[in-house]
């Protein structure tokens, strides 16, 4: 045989079950790995299966296995080797011990079937003849033809081992199948045609009789056979979408449902369903095709039978069966939903829908003891949609008769009350509904109501709002504020009866009942809800509610766990009511002492609150009043910071952060809300220009003295957080278009960014760099190089730019010039002797935002959009020069070359304008730069690209040239 006897390689394959030492193990795997795979490898597998040993014999077919995966199937050895597996495995069929070998023989079988089914047409016939008749099969046995009668008949002399084998081949062989498709679709449709032909006959009429023996077969036998026929099912669904083959499975379907329900056995009923299942989500025109099938379906589903069936299983609490149960009903429903909307209009079918109603308002609670109605939650949707999107559809089905569809309408809006009330029910929160799974049940519900409130109108709202008012139990009225909060927050401009019911809801006294209650969710809700109804703000109705609603907010940031959603829903408020809000600036005065002096208070609930009082203070439009408030409260916080700063605790620093933060949404909020000239009369205008002009208080400078007094302080000077801050609170006025108490003129911006450069830390810079970016990108008509070369000089000049961070930075405020007005860099004048070398240095960079921002400048000089006549002159000068031509393209080249994949856009973008701008003069440092690093293939890059004239099509010549000198392959054009 080989070097080794049988025994040698039997004692191996044991010593793998019996060997702990991992190296050993893998010393044994890979001896005999080398056995399999030798010229002896058919001879091991055959003879390991002679052997006693349970791991022997599965050795040997797995050695089957092998080497049929290596073989050709032209040779002969691959026949001989399946008369052997057949004798094997008609030897072992009664070995229950070695159920695991007999289905590693038929899966060895199975795949001899894949790769020469057009030699083999009929496996099923030929592995029943041959386990039927358990004698040594001959050559003559392959394509022995067994007609389907014959084979049905054969069945009834057959033992359950007989039986069990062909039943587990069939489940293998169309499993096998679907498994190689997604590996190879060489052949796939020409396999699906041959089982259509040949297999299907064959498997169709001993499957048709194991379902109707399925009663008298025993549970695990006919467990085995539903499952096959599951297989099947979704082999043809597979077959069908790939091939023009098409099963004509009504007779199979009819024993099914016959089968179904004629169990005693209702596990065996179960798995019966779960092949409905799998019928209807997969080939439902199959169902849909055949009326009378669908009609006894419906009959089995929702009539004595389901009901029994249902009982059943709620006796044994299954929720994983009642749930499968639910999943067909609704498979089935959802056949012909226009049909179902249809049917509501006859008498006849309200059983069904009262079946359905009960089923969905299935006891316990969901996702902690059911799952049916979260599955009934699509199946409602799908059926509102249809009375509301699909509606001409159900009226055809009607055949247009007004009384019927008027008595549909009538039905709907009742069927959808009830399912909303059976949903209101199951969404109260309990202590062991408070999951994320059950918080995603709520909004799957919620999601229902606003699907649903078309066809029941505004009562589905009015309902929610009677539960709040009657205040039945706390968990009742969360349940209700929870939906009306959802529904409320799509209403934009509301009705006149959505604003009464709203209104009655605090008249009602909602807030001192939630204030008495003490619940933690009630009061979330509750606060959720009043953000919700900015609608209800905005109307007189609203308005006179505001002072108890901001009262039971104010009370809720000080004592509740809802601090954080509270100071959002505060900010909502006085976004929408800030006019409103005006007479009750005393009420937010007494809450922004407490939340300036007290540092527990978390910063982004601080900052949220000055926001809300800054936006309301910006609302009144009386600059002498802004300016009064203002002065008292940055006072307020001034006084804060200095005492912070005097007796400094590094424990402090958020606090001190938070603080800056606070300022900054004081600024935010005390912008103009929209164009100036919309926002005021020319006349308030006016006024507010002169007064914020001559800032007789001085609220600029205390503004800046703040930023100054944290900028400055040795503790927090060289803090990022805070120089982000700062450059925040400065930069938040720049876009204003009319003068106001954070619009500082640009002086007294470059001043700060001048001392501040000063005493920052390195982490710091980037700050200073993007408010200088700012200033340039929106006051550029205001500057001139006069205003700028100081800075530059103080930021650049005179520093040696290495991070990668600060070399970004000022790139993007180079390329933020080049854009906006070319001057203020090309008429810097370190402009040739330290911009350029500079910028020319970044193309080399590894860095991808750094070559982004170079790229960008780069782009933008070339361009010039903006540029002058004597802007257009320094840059032509630039590319006539013959030492910085050669720089920059060595340099851009070297880099190019040597990039990552990932970064050659921003090397091609700057080529197009340049072949674009300089196309011949492109050409002319090309071909010296390549030519100079002795490129191969350079002329020819070089014609293709010049044809491109800066192009789209640049790009892919550009990225070929990489590929081609990187040795790489361009597998998109292969």
């Amino acid at each position: 045989m080989s070097y080794l006897s049988i025994q040698q390689v039997a004692r191996l394959v044991e010593s793998l079950y019996t060997i702990r030492d991992p190296e050993q193990v893998s010393v044994v795997q890979k001896e005999l790995q080398a056995l399999q795979r030798s010229e002896y490898g058919w001879t091991i597998a055959h003879e390991l299966l002679q052997q006693e040993s349970a791991n022997c014999k599965f050795f040997g077919a797995l050695t089957y296995t092998v080497n049929l995966n290596r073989a050709d199937f032209a040779d002969a050895s691959v026949q001989t080797a399946l008369l052997q597996i057949m004798d094997h495995l008609v030897a072992l069929l009664t070995r229950a011990d070695l159920a695991i070998v007999v289905r590693k023989l038929l899966s060895n079988i199975s795949l001899i079937y894949v790769k020469s089914f057009r030699d083999w047409p009929n496996p099923v016939a030929t592995v029943w003849y041959v386990i039927h008749l358990q004698r040594p099969v001959v050559r003559e046995d392959l394509t022995h033809a067994v007609a389907p009668e014959a084979l049905r008949e054969t069945l009834s002399t057959a033992s359950a081992a007989q039986i069990a084998t062909l039943v587990l081949f069939c489940r293998i062989l169309v499993e096998d199948v679907i498994k190689n498709e997604r590996t190879s679709t060489d052949y796939s449709s020409e396999i699906h045609l041959a089982i259509h032909a040949n297999v299907f006959p064959a498997a169709e009429p001993f499957l048709r009789a194991m379902l109707a023996a399925l009663h008298s077969t025993g549970v695990v036998l006919a467990t085995d056979s539903l499952e096959c026929l599951h297989a099947w099912i979704q082999y043809i669904c597979v077959a069908e979408t790939e091939s023009i083959a098409r099963f004509d499975i009504y007779g199979l379907l009819l024993d099914l449902l016959t089968a179904t329900v004629s169990q005693s056995d209702h596990d065996v009923s179960a798995k019966c369903l779960d092949v409905w299942t799998e019928v209807l989500e997969t080939t439902p025109m199959v169902v849909n095709r055949k009326t009378d099938i669908k009609d006894r379906l419906q009959e089995v589903l929702f009539g004595p039978w389901g009901t029994s069936y249902l009982n059943y299983y709620a006796q044994e609490d299954d929720r994983d069966l009642l749930a499968q149960f639910s999943r067909l009903a609704i498979a089935f429903l959802e056949l012909n939903v226009v049909r179902v909307s249809s049917e509501l209009c006859n008498a006849e079918h309200d059983s069904r829908f009262e079946f359905l109603l009960h089923l969905t308002n299935y006891p316990g609670m969901p996702v902690v003891d059911e799952d049916i109605s979260l599955q009934f939650i699509e199946f409602w949707s799908q059926l509102a949609e249809c009375f509301i999107d699909d509606a001409e559809l159900v009226h055809h089905a009607l055949g247009g008769d007004a009384e019927k569809i008027a008595r549909v309408n009538i039905k709907s809006v009742d069927l959808f009350s009830r399912v909303s009330v059976i949903y209101w029910g199951k969404i109260h929160l309990t202590g062991d509904t408070k999951t994320d799974e059950f918080y995603s049940y709520r909004r799957d519900v919620a999601d229902l109501f606003d699907t649903i409130y078309p066809i029941v109108k505004f009562p589905l709202f009015q309902n929610l709002v009677d539960s709040v008012e009657q205040k039945t139990k706390p968990s009742d009225v969360e349940a209700s504020l929870y939906l009306l909060n959802h529904m409320a927050a799509n209403f934009g401009d509301a009705s006149e009866e959505a604003l009464r019911a709203v209104e009655s809801i605090f008249s009602g006294g909602i807030l001192s009942y939630v204030t008495a209650q003490n619940e933690p969710s009630l009061t979330a809700i509750t606060i959720r809800f009043l953000s919700s109804i900015d609608f209800f703000y905005k109307h007189v109705l609203g308005v006179s509610h505001l002072p108890s609603i901001l009262e039971f907010l104010f009370d809720s940031l000080l004592h509740s766990q809802s601090q954080l959603l509270t100071s959002k829903t505060i900010v909502t408020i006085s976004s929408e009511c800030r006019v409103s809000l005006v007479e009750y600036l005393p009420h937010f005065e007494r809450l922004l002492v407490m939340v300036i002096d007290n540092v527990t208070v978390e910063g982004l609930i601080r900052e949220r609150i000055l926001n809300s009082y800054a936006s309301i203070i910006q609302s009144m439009k009386n600059p002498q009043t802004q300016g009064q408030v203002l002065d008292k409260l940055l006072s307020l916080i001034s006084n804060k910071a200095g005492v912070l700063i005097s007796h400094f605790d590094p424990l402090m620093a958020d606090y001190a952060v938070s603080l800056l933060s606070s300022v900054y949404e004081v600024g935010k909020g005390m912008l103009v809300p929209d164009e100036a000239e919309d926002f005021y009369t020319p006349q308030e205008q006016a006024s507010v220009v002169e007064y914020w002009t001559a800032d007789p208080l001085g609220i600029r400078a205390k503004v800046m003295a703040i930023v100054v007094q944290f900028s400055q302080d040795p503790h927090l000077s060289r803090s990022k957080e805070v120089t982000e801050k700062c450059c925040q609170i400065l930069r938040v006025g720049l876009r204003e278009t009319i003068t106001g108490p954070f619009v500082f003129p640009n002086a007294a911006l470059f001043d700060y960014i001048v001392g501040k450069f000063a005493i920052t830390g390195p982490t710091s810079v980037p700050y200073l760099f993007g408010l200088f970016e700012t200033i340039v990108n929106i006051n550029f008509r205001q500057l001139s190089v006069i205003d700028v070369a100081p800075l530059v000089d103080c930021l650049f000049v005179d520093q040696q730019l290495s991070d990668p961070d600060l070399v970004d930075s000022c790139l993007l405020l180079f390329a933020t010039m080049a854009e906006q007005q070319p001057m203020l860099v090309v008429g810097l004048p370190v402009f040739h002797a330290q911009v350029v070398p500079f910028v020319i240095d970044s193309l080399a960079s590894h860095e991808k935002f750094v070559l982004r921002a170079s790229s960008r400048f780069w782009c933008k000089l070339i361009v010039l959009r903006k540029g002058t006549r004597d802007d257009r002159s320094v840059v032509d000068g630039l590319f006539a020069n013959e030492a910085f031509c050669q720089a920059f393209v060595t340099t851009f080249m070297t880099a190019f070359l040597g990039a990552s994949r990932s970064n050659l856009d921003y090397y091609t973008e700057i080529v197009r304008v340049l072949l674009a701008k300089y196309p011949m003069p492109l050409k002319k440092w090309l071909l010296s730069c390549l030519e100079a690093k002795k490129v191969a293939g350079a002329e020819k890059f070089i014609g293709k690209l010049m044809v491109t004239r800066g192009q789209r099509r640049a790009v892919e010549v550009m990225k070929d040239f990489w590929l081609d000198i990187n040795g790489l392959i361009n597998y998109s054009k292969k």
